[in-house]
């Protein structure tokens, strides 16, 4: 069974999309890592390019940024690069059993093979967030830090549309949040014929406990010393 965790990253995230496949090479061989690159220079491509790793893809895509404003041009990419997670899960399903999406800035400490088999007997691996109802409409119920999804043809139509409600307005009117609405909507449309493993909070830790075998840095969580140090640990190696 083959099994494929895809990121993404813009040339701000690049090193750290680089310490997130290192950290999965430490522990996992042969799964295959998929970068997607975007709106990256030249130069900032080599570092994965030179790499010689059979279960290695990269790539790429360029947002042409039109507006005056290098605020509003910024937020397009930032938005662009958190929705595209959508398209690259729906692009490769075919490709592979199970595909996992993780964002760049996720740390592998650990052995993740009870990650993978989670998919086994069910179709979606998700973290839940137990919001109020007012604010899963603003925010999804599930987070989109890290999801898997096993291969079927319910998957596979789901992944269609999520793509497709994603980028129906174009690439430029993607917004914040837009991935988890939209993955929560199409769950709960689905949901009498899903089987969805809810995660626990070691795979998606974002509060740093010295057990857990993956650390994400939520928000500004990734400015704290001990991810930091962390990343230094991985990138030394």
């Amino acid at each position: 069974m083959n099994i494929c965790i895809i990121s993404a990253c813009t040339e701000d995230y690049y090193y750290r999309l680089y310490v997130l496949y290192l950290g999965l090479r430490k522990y996992h061989k042969d799964i295959f890592f998929h970068a997607h690159l975007i709106n990256m220079k030249e130069e900032e491509k080599k570092e994965l390019e030179k790499i010689e790793d059979k279960y290695l893809e990269i790539s790429y895509s360029t947002i042409e940024l039109t507006d005056k404003d290098e605020n509003k041009n910024k937020e397009v990419i930032k938005n662009y690069a958190t929705n595209i997670r959508s398209k690259l899960s729906n692009d490769l399903i075919n490709n592979y059993d199970k595909v996992f999406w993780f964002d760049a800035d996720t740390i592998i400490r650990n052995d993740i093979s009870e990650l993978f088999s989670f998919l086994d007997t069910k179709l979606i691996v998700a973290y839940k967030n137990y919001f109020p109802k007012e604010k899963i409409l603003t925010r999804g119920e599930y987070k989109g830090g890290i999801l898997g999804f096993r291969r079927c043809p319910l998957i596979i139509k789901i992944l269609k549309e999520w793509n497709k409600e994603t980028f129906k307005n174009g690439k430029e009117k993607c917004y914040w949040f837009q991935d988890q609405i939209l993955i929560t909507k199409l769950i709960f449309k689905y949901y009498n014929f899903l089987s969805i493993h809810i995660l626990h909070k070691k795979y998606i830790d974002w509060d740093f406990d010295i057990n857990s075998p993956i650390w994400v840095g939520k928000g500004q969580r990734k400015n704290n010393e001990i991810y930091l140090l962390e990343e230094s640990k991985i990138l030394k190696k």
